[in-house]
C-alpha cells in the first residue's frame, strides 16, 4: 500500500498470517492487519486469544507496537542494548522487533515484507558477523533479567551458537542487586517439580563452562541459571506461545496493573479447560508459599503444542521473592481483593472456584493435597539445591503468616 512505511510480513511458523507496517499519513500509527490466506484457513494455527474474535480487524497504536507484538520485546537492560543496536533505523518499536524477528519467543517470526527499504529488510550477515558480540542480536528473548538463548550439546555442554540463533536452552545471568538470584530460581522450580508442578528441565551451571560466551557476561558472577526451552523442539522447530499481556491486550509496563488472579484462573478455565485450571491452583499454592511476589501476568503463558489449541505452559520464573528486602513483600496480583499474604486462605479457593463455575468441593481438596505435596518436598528441595540456609529461613518465617501453611513446614 502506498502509505505503508517499513512493512513487515509476521509469520506464525511456516504460515504467513499478517503484516506489520507504519502509516505515512497517520503520524506514529503502527497497524497490524491478517493476511486473507489466514483469516480464510480453517482451522488455523492460532497467533492469540486476542484477535480471536476478530481475525479480519486492523489493530494498531499510534505511538509504538500493538500489545501483542511489543511483549515480544525485551525490557530493561536488555531493551536498551536492543534499542542501541537499531540507533540509526529509528526509534520506533517496529524497528527492534524487525532486527530480531528471525528468532522471537514462540513460534512467530518477522521478516521485511517485499518492497521495504533495503537498509530495513534485515540485518545482513555482515552486519550480524560486525556485531557479533553485541548482546542485542542475542536476546530475542522477553522480560527484564539479562539472559542469553543457548545451545545444549550431547555432552551436556553449553554453547552460544553463532548470531545468537537456534538455542534450545536459556541461560539467565546473576542479577546486579539480586544476590544469588540463579540459585534461588533454581531451588524454586526444583522444589516445584518435587512438588508436581509441571516444570522444564533446569540446571545450574558454571559461567566459565559455557563456550562463546563474551568475558563481559562472566564478570557478572560465577553461576547461572540454565533452563530448557519449551518453545523449541528437536531439529530447530518451534512451538508457539503467547504470554497472559498478550492474552490480555496489555503492554510490558502494564503487566501488574487492572489484573487479578481470579481473571487469569477464568481464562485458563474457558480455554484450556479442568486440567489447566488444576495445575494453574497448584502454582498459585506455590507461588504463596515460596513468597513469589512478582508473579505478574508476564510469568504466565498458553503454549499450543499443536499450533490450534491452548495449554498452560510449564512453569518459569519461580523465585522467592522474600530475599530481597527492595521487593514488595506481597502478591504481585490480587487473589480475593488483597495482595496480603497473610489474606490468602481456603476461602479465597473457593471464591476463585465461584468465579470459574466450578465446584467448591474438588478445589478443596486439590488446595489441600498440594499444601501436604510441598511441605513434603521442601526438604528435598533443600538437600538439592544450593539456595542459602538464610532463604530457607525466610520461607520458613513466612510460613508463619500464611493460614493455609502455619504449621505445616518440614525444614529438616
Amino acid at each position: 500500500m502506498s502509505n505503508e512505511r517499513y512493512p513487515l510480513d509476521v509469520w506464525l511458523g511456516d504460515d504467513l498470517v499478517g503484516r506489520l507496517a507504519l502509516r505515512s499519513d497517520k503520524a506514529g500509527r503502527c497497524d497490524f492487519t491478517f493476511h486473507p490466506t489466514y483469516t480464510e484457513t480453517y482451522p488455523r494455527p492460532v497467533l492469540g486469544q486476542a484477535f480471536e474474535d476478530d481475525p479480519r480487524g486492523t489493530y494498531f497504536n499510534h505511538i509504538r507496537l500493538p500489545a501483542f507484538f511489543a511483549n515480544l520485546l525485551p525490557e530493561g537492560a536488555l531493551r536498551a542494548m536492543l534499542e542501541r543496536q537499531v540507533h540509526g533505523r529509528g526509534r520506533h518499536e517496529i524497528h527492534m522487533i524487525a532486527a530480531v524477528g528471525a528468532d522471537l519467543p514462540g513460534a512467530v517470526r518477522v521478516t521485511a515484507s517485499e518492497g521495504g527499504p533495503p537498509d530495513f529488510n534485515e540485518i545482513s550477515h555482515e552486519n550480524r558477523e560486525r556485531d557479533v558480540d553485541s548482546p542485542a542480536l542475542r536476546f530475542a528473548l522477553s522480560g527484564v533479567q539479562l539472559k542469553m538463548s543457548v545451545l545444549k550439546e550431547t555432552g551436556g555442554g553449553l554453547v552460544v551458537p553463532a548470531y545468537g540463533l537456534g538455542g534450545n536452552w536459556i541461560v539467565k545471568f546473576p542479577y546486579v542487586g539480586l544476590d544469588g538470584l540463579p540459585e534461588n530460581e533454581h531451588a524454586m522450580m526444583t522444589w516445584a517439580g518435587l512438588s508436581g508442578l509441571d516444570v522444564p528441565r533446569a540446571d545450574l551451571v558454571s559461567m566459565a563452562t559455557i563456550e562463546g560466551l563474551a568475558p563481559r557476561f562472566r564478570e557478572l558472577g560465577e553461576t547461572a541459571y540454565a533452563v530448557e526451552r519449551f518453545d523449541r523442539i528437536a531439529g530447530g522447530g518451534r512451538v508457539h506461545m503467547e504470554d497472559f499481556a498478550q492474552v490480555f491486550g496489555r503492554y510490558p509496563d502494564e503487566k501488574y496493573s487492572d489484573m487479578s488472579h481470579e481473571r487469569m484462573a477464568e481464562l485458563v478455565a474457558l480455554v484450556v479447560g479442568g486440567q489447566g485450571l488444576d495445575e494453574l491452583l497448584r502454582r498459585y499454592l506455590f507461588m504463596v508459599a515460596i513468597g513469589n511476589g512478582d508473579a505478574h501476568m508476564k510469568n504466565w503463558s498458553l503454549l499450543y503444542r499443536d499450533a490450534v489449541t491452548p495449554t498452560l505452559s510449564p512453569a518459569y520464573d519461580l523465585v522467592s521473592t522474600l530475599s530481597y528486602p527492595k521487593l514488595d513483600d506481597c502478591l504481585a496480583l490480587p487473589l480475593h481483593r488483597s495482595t496480603a499474604w497473610s489474606d490468602v486462605t481456603m476461602t479465597s479457593f473457593e471464591r476463585l472456584a465461584d468465579a470459574c463455575v466450578v465446584s467448591r468441593a474438588p478445589v478443596r481438596e486439590l488446595v489441600e493435597a498440594t499444601i501436604d505435596h510441598i511441605a513434603v518436598a521442601a526438604p528435598l528441595a533443600r538437600e538439592r539445591t544450593r539456595f542459602p540456609a538464610g532463604g530457607w529461613a525466610k520461607i520458613a518465617e513466612h510460613w508463619q503468616r500464611l493460614p493455609l501453611f502455619k504449621g505445616r513446614a518440614c525444614w529438616t
